[in-house]
């Protein structure tokens, strides 16, 4: 890992490269990569640092200092789950913009999270953090990223042209059977496309946070039917779903969002509070530097069943 690094940050030629690179990885490793990497990362004795680029406008102490500061930050995050070891999940591409992240077991009696983050590509939080407060050996997690930047209207590169034809093919191309149970989080961007798709695909535990409004005019130059009517059909279907729309308490804008999901189809609102310092829109953070992100996950999205 450290070799790859090396190569990837010599190619950099200014400080907000290396910083693009460090957000890129902190939407990919997983918690053991984080713990080896906070031993290692410009560690003397550990580490043979990169060969800057010749053209680099910053100098080697400067990236360690920037470098040694990022993976601090990161291990912070993930040591707050209060586990003593990282969780062994093992990152797969199944293609471009989706990894699947497991601990290589056989699913079996384990519950399969589609996780769709926001326009960061991040799930209010790093997807190590994320991953270090569930449980690997019960549950394993597919993100899809918005490669397309239309959240997710385009569906995904190679396999489906719209959210609805990804929709229609999550089941196969996942392996929902495989799996004692399905459940689905959307963060931002992509709550409402998680909604959407998980109701399509037949996903009834959902949990959406800084949900995004129904009414949003960019929906409107999708070529299939109107948000606001799918959801009303769905409410209507008589199928059981249990769907959580949380929210930060000092965030206006997704209360009101929230509120009008609500108004549309069953949901329970929730809104996430901090005594001591304002929750916004990146509800998600906040909980997992108190340690409760675990929790909350498996609250609202059933895991302990």
């Amino acid at each position: 890992m450290l070799d790859a690094y090396n190569r990837l940050v010599g190619q950099c030629r200014t400080l907000n490269q290396a910083n693009q690179l460090h957000i890129a990885l902190g939407n990919s490793m997983t918690p053991a990569e984080v713990v080896y990497l906070e031993s290692t990362l410009f560690v003397p004795g550990e580490h043979t640092e990169p060969m800057l680029d010749p053209g680099s406008r910053f100098s080697i102490e400067e990236l360690r200092e920037h470098a040694r500061d990022w993976i601090r930050r990161r291990h912070r995050d993930v040591l707050a789950a209060g586990k003593a070891d990282p969780e062994p999940f093992l990152r797969r591409d199944l293609r471009k913009n989706a990894t699947l992240f497991g601990d290589g077991n056989t699913p079996g009696d384990k519950i399969l999270m589609l996780a769709l983050p926001g326009a960061n590509h991040l799930m209010m939080t790093t997807i190590p953090t994320f991953l270090q407060n569930l449980d690997a050996s019960r549950v394993d997690v597919v993100v899809v990223r918005d490669g397309t930047r239309t959240k997710y209207l385009e569906g995904l590169a190679e396999l489906a042209d719209s959210l609805e034809e990804l929709a229609d093919k999550l089941p196969d191309w996942l392996g929902f059977s495989k799996y004692r149970r399905v459940v689905g989080v959307g963060v931002s961007a992509g709550s409402l496309p998680v909604l959407l798709a998980g109701l399509r695909a037949g996903i009834d535990d959902l949990l959406l946070v800084g949900p995004t409004s129904p009414y949003d005019p960019r929906w409107d130059a999708r070529p299939f039917a109107r948000v606001s009517d799918v959801l009303r059909t769905a409410a209507g279907d008589g199928r059981k779903r249990r769907i959580t729309v949380a929210y930060g308490a000092q965030c206006d804008e997704d209360r009101i969002f929230a509120g009008e999901l609500a108004r549309l189809i069953d949901v329970s609102l929730v809104e996430i509070s901090d005594p001591h310092t304002a929750v916004g829109h990146g509800a998600l953070q906040p909980l997992a530097l108190r340690g409760e992100l675990g929790a909350f996950l498996t609250r609202h999205l059933y895991l302990d069943e």
